[in-house]
C-alpha cells in the first residue's frame, strides 16, 4: 500500500512539472485573471492547444497572415509632419501591442520600451470567466461607445475595440464665421492614416447641407460582430481572407474576396471582386465618389492646397493659410482618402459630403491681380485687373504707398496713382462666404537719376589707369561717359581710362532711365612725374 501511494506520488508529481515546464498552469487557473499575459506572441498557447485546435492554432496562422502582425507597424519611418518619426514612438497606441493595452488601461502617457507588434493578447484577454468556461472572445478595448473627437462617438458593439486605431487622430473644429485658416492647424497630414470608424458613423467631415444621412453598412444586423467586423472578421478562405487576416484583399497575389458582404438581409448575389465593386456598372453611387474625388483632388492641385509630390495626393503646404472653406473641403478630401474604401465603408455619407464639397468650392474665393505695368515714373497711374473668382462680398485694395485702403463691393479692380518712388507690395484681399483670400503684386516707382562719381584721384600721372566709379542715385539703367581729351567715351557703369596726354580735362557723366536724365561733371589733373635729381658722392 505505502509503495503504490509513493508510486502514485511520483506520478502526480511528474505531471504537475510537465505543466509547469510548458506553462499551462500560469495561465489557466480557477480565478479570473486578466493579468497574465504571454510575451511570445501566443506560441506558449499552442503548448497547451493540439495540432486540432480551432482555437488557438488556426487563427494563429489567420493572423500571421494580416497587417497587425506585421514588422512594419512598429519599424516604419514615416514623415509626419516634415519630421521623420519611427511608428512605435510617435504612434505606440496603435503600433505596439504594449501601447494599446497600456491605453486601455488609461495609462496611454508612459513610454514603451522594446515594442512589439500587435498580437493576440493586444486585443484578447485569454482565460477569464468560469473555469472549463474560457471566453476567447473577451476584447480588451470593447466597450460601448469610443470617442472619435469632435464630441462624437462609435457605437459597435465589438468593432468598438478596432475604432480606438482605426479612427481620425486629428478632428479640428472650425469656426463658424468665414476667415482663414493656416492648414498646419488641421493637422500635419490632416485626419492621419486610418479613419475608417469616422466614415462608417459619418462624422469628421465637414457638412455643407442638411441632409439627414444613415449608413447601411454601420447597421449591419450581427448581434455579435456589428459595424467593422461583420465583413472583415466574416467566414474567410483558409488562412487568406476573413477572420483574424481581417483582408478582403490580397496584396500580394491580387485575389479579392467580398462574400462576407452577404449578410443577410444586405447584397444578396453581390460582386464577388472587389473591382466589381469600383468599375461594375451595379454601384453608380461608388464610380460617382471616386469621379468627385478627383475632381476636388484636381481642385486642391490647381488652387495650389495639395503639393502633388506624393503618390496618394494627399500632401499638403502645411504654412499656407487659405480661405476657411478651403481648409474643410480639404478636410473632407483627406478624410475620403485616409479612410481607403472608396465609398464602400459608408457610400452615403462619403458621396453626400464629396458632392457638398464640390458644390462649395464654386464660392471659395481665389485673388488674382494683373497689373496694368510692374514699374513705372513718379506720377504713374496703375490699373488693376481683379482677376478672382468665387463668392466675394468686397474687395480692399491696400496700394502699399502709405495711403488710405479702399474696399469695393463685389469683385472690383483698382486704380492707383504713386506720387513716390520705391518698391511697393500691392494687397487685395477678398471677403465672402467662404472665407477670406489676399493677393499680392509688386509695383516699382523710379524717378529721374541723380549723377554722382568718384575716380581713383583728383590727379594723376600720364599713362596710368584711371577707375571711375557711378555712385548715381535713383536707380539709373544707363551711363554715358565722356572723359574730356576728347578720345574717351564709355557706356560702362564703371569705367576704366589711361590718359595719354596731360592737362586739366572735365569728366562728364550722363545717368539716366526711363524717368529722365541727369549730369555731372568733375575735373581731373593729368601730369608727368617729377624726375629725382641724384646727389654727389
Amino acid at each position: 500500500m505505502v509503495q503504490k501511494l509513493l508510486l502514485l506520488g511520483i506520478l502526480m508529481s511528474l505531471t504537475a512539472g510537465l505543466f509547469v515546464a510548458v506553462g499551462c498552469d500560469k495561465l489557466i487557473t480557477q480565478v479570473n485573471n486578466n493579468t497574465v499575459y504571454d510575451s511570445t506572441l501566443g506560441e506558449d498557447c499552442k503548448r497547451c492547444h493540439g495540432d486540432d485546435d480551432k482555437i488557438i492554432r488556426i487563427p494563429l496562422a489567420q493572423w500571421q497572415n494580416s497587417r497587425h502582425a506585421s514588422s512594419g507597424l512598429i519599424e516604419a519611418t514615416i514623415d509626419y509632419g516634415g519630421q521623420d518619426y519611427v511608428t512605435s514612438t510617435c504612434g505606440k497606441r496603435c503600433h505596439t501591442s504594449e501601447g494599446f493595452k497600456k491605453y486601455v488601461a488609461g495609462d496611454s502617457t508612459s513610454a514603451v520600451t522594446g515594442p512589439s507588434v500587435v498580437d493576440c493578447f493586444t486585443c484578447h484577454l485569454p482565460h477569464t470567466g468560469d473555469y472549463g468556461d474560457w471566453r476567447m472572445d473577451t476584447l480588451r478595448g470593447e466597450r460601448p461607445t469610443t470617442d472619435l473627437g469632435n464630441f462624437t462617438y462609435y457605437g459597435a458593439g465589438k468593432s468598438n475595440q478596432c475604432a480606438i486605431c482605426h479612427m481620425a487622430a486629428h478632428v479640428p473644429i472650425f469656426a463658424t464665421a468665414p476667415g482663414t485658416v493656416r492648414l498646419d492647424t488641421i493637422g500635419p497630414d490632416g485626419p492621419h492614416n486610418s479613419a475608417q470608424a469616422n466614415i462608417m458613423i459619418g462624422t469628421g467631415g465637414v457638412r455643407f447641407g442638411t441632409a439627414t444621412i444613415t449608413n447601411s453598412h454601420g447597421t449591419v444586423n450581427d448581434s455579435l460582430k456589428n459595424g467593422c467586423l461583420s465583413c472583415h472578421f466574416g467566414s474567410g478562405l483558409g488562412y487568406d481572407f476573413g477572420e483574424h487576416t481581417f483582408k478582403l484583399l490580397d496584396q500580394n497575389s491580387g485575389i479579392q474576396y467580398v462574400a462576407n458582404c452577404n449578410v443577410a438581409g444586405c447584397h444578396s448575389g453581390s460582386p464577388a471582386t472587389v473591382t466589381d465593386l469600383f468599375d461594375g456598372t451595379a454601384f453608380p453611387r461608388l464610380d460617382s465618389i471616386r469621379a468627385l474625388g478627383d475632381s476636388i483632388k484636381n481642385l486642391l492641385l490647381a488652387y495650389p492646397i495639395l503639393t502633388g509630390a506624393d503618390t496618394d495626393t494627399t500632401a499638403f503646404f502645411r504654412d499656407s493659410t487659405v480661405p476657411s472653406d478651403a481648409a474643410k473641403i480639404l478636410f473632407n478630401y483627406l478624410l475620403y482618402k485616409k479612410d481607403g474604401s472608396r465609398g464602400v465603408h459608408n457610400a452615403k455619407y462619403t458621396l453626400q459630403l464629396l458632392k457638398e464639397s464640390a458644390a462649395q468650392w464654386d464660392s471659395v474665393p481665389k485673388a488674382i491681380i494683373e497689373p496694368s505695368v510692374a514699374r513705372g515714373c513718379i506720377g504713374v497711374s496703375v490699373d488693376f485687373a481683379n482677376l478672382s473668382h468665387g463668392a466675394v462680398t468686397t474687395s480692399t485694395w491696400d496700394f502699399g504707398d502709405g495711403t488710405t485702403p479702399e474696399q469695393l463691393n463685389g469683385i472690383a479692380d483698382g486704380v492707383h496713382p504713386f506720387m513716390k518712388s520705391g518698391s511697393f507690395t500691392v494687397k487685395l484681399t477678398l471677403d465672402g462666404s467662404s472665407g477670406r483670400a489676399v493677393a499680392t503684386v509688386a509695383i516699382v516707382v523710379d524717378t529721374t537719376p541723380t549723377a554722382q562719381f568718384v575716380m581713383t584721384a583728383d590727379t594723376v600721372y600720364v599713362d596710368s589707369v584711371v577707375t571711375f566709379t557711378d555712385q548715381s542715385t535713383g536707380q539709373p539703367t544707363t551711363w554715358s561717359w565722356d572723359f574730356g581729351d576728347g578720345v574717351g567715351t564709355s557706356t560702362e557703369q564703371n569705367p576704366q581710362y589711361t590718359y595719354t596726354t596731360t592737362g586739366l580735362f572735365d569728366v562728364r557723366l550722363i545717368a539716366g532711365n526711363a524717368c529722365g536724365v541727369d549730369t555731372l561733371i568733375d575735373t581731373i589733373i593729368v601730369t608727368t612725374p617729377t624726375p629725382q635729381v641724384m646727389g654727389k658722392r
